[in-house]
């Protein structure tokens, strides 16, 4: 009843709803309310505000309720995350999923502490211009790419990216893919930088990414960018791992 609640319209639109109101809705005492959402919140299946002391859907909701197959990624992906913790302990490490053309981080991990980016209901972040959304394209055909932006690239949600046209995105997409990972560094947002790699199911199908974003490279060049293309080739090592453990076998491509 309480899950029911954090998905209707209403919480969607307000972002978050409060003990009180969650009470109100479900006609529940209000005491009742707040230990059952106290204890959701410590299997991370709901996530409460710090500012509005609201509760919305939590990071780990997904794992439960999705279809075995999804679940198994989501899982997988926690453990990748963590391992990319260790070799990375200044990052944040994120699993990243791609819709039409648009990317959604159900949660993060930094510092061996786990938190929420963006809701399921979000509305995302432009996957053109971001080292995670490069990586779950790269398996897309100029042709794929074309369809998917029609109109051109929605360059008004990242004016300082680079990526201009999307004959600009083939090129990058090409990069990515020949190297295994994407990498960006101030595409999105200044001084965003980061390296991401695709996770592959049994059928060789990207399913996520993970992402590790980074806030301690070297301020100079090219140290900069040498050391993002040894973190990316790090990354997608670890990754393949994981995509093997998922029964992917790679193979030459003649």
């Amino acid at each position: 009843m309480l899950l029911e609640v954090l998905t209707s319209p209403e919480a969607q639109r307000r972002g978050s709803l409060g003990v009180a109101r969650v009470a109100a809705i479900t006609g529940l005492d209000q005491s009742v309310v707040s230990r059952a959402l106290r204890a959701l919140e410590a299997e991370g299946v709901v996530v409460r505000d710090a500012v509005s002391k609201g509760y919305s859907l939590g990071w780990r909701l997904p794992m439960l309720v999705a279809p075995t197959a999804v679940s198994a990624v989501m899982r997988l992906a926690d453990g990748v995350m963590r391992e990319l913790a260790t070799t990375f302990p200044d990052g944040i490490q994120s699993v990243v999923f791609l819709r039409n053309n648009r990317v959604f981080l159900p949660y993060n991990l930094s510092g061996g502490r786990v938190f929420p980016d963006e809701p399921w209901s979000g509305k995302g972040r432009p996957a053109f211009c971001t080292a995670p959304g490069r990586a779950l394209l790269c398996d897309r055909t100029p042709a794929e790419l074309r369809r998917m932006y029609p109109d051109g690239l929605p360059l008004e949600e990242a004016p300082h990216c680079t990526v201009r046209t999307v004959v600009d995105l083939v090129k990058v997409i090409q990069r990515a893919r020949a190297d295994g990972y994407a990498a960006t560094d101030g595409q999105y947002q200044p001084g965003v930088v980061g390296a991401a790699a695709p996770l592959r199911d049994q059928a060789g199908t990207i399913v996520a990414a993970l992402n590790v974003t980074f806030a301690h490279l070297p301020a100079a060049q090219p140290e900069r960018q040498t050391e993002l293309e040894a973190a990316g080739r790090t990354i997608a090592r670890t990754v393949n791992s994981a995509s093997k453990r998922l029964g992917w076998i790679p193979f030459p491509i003649a």
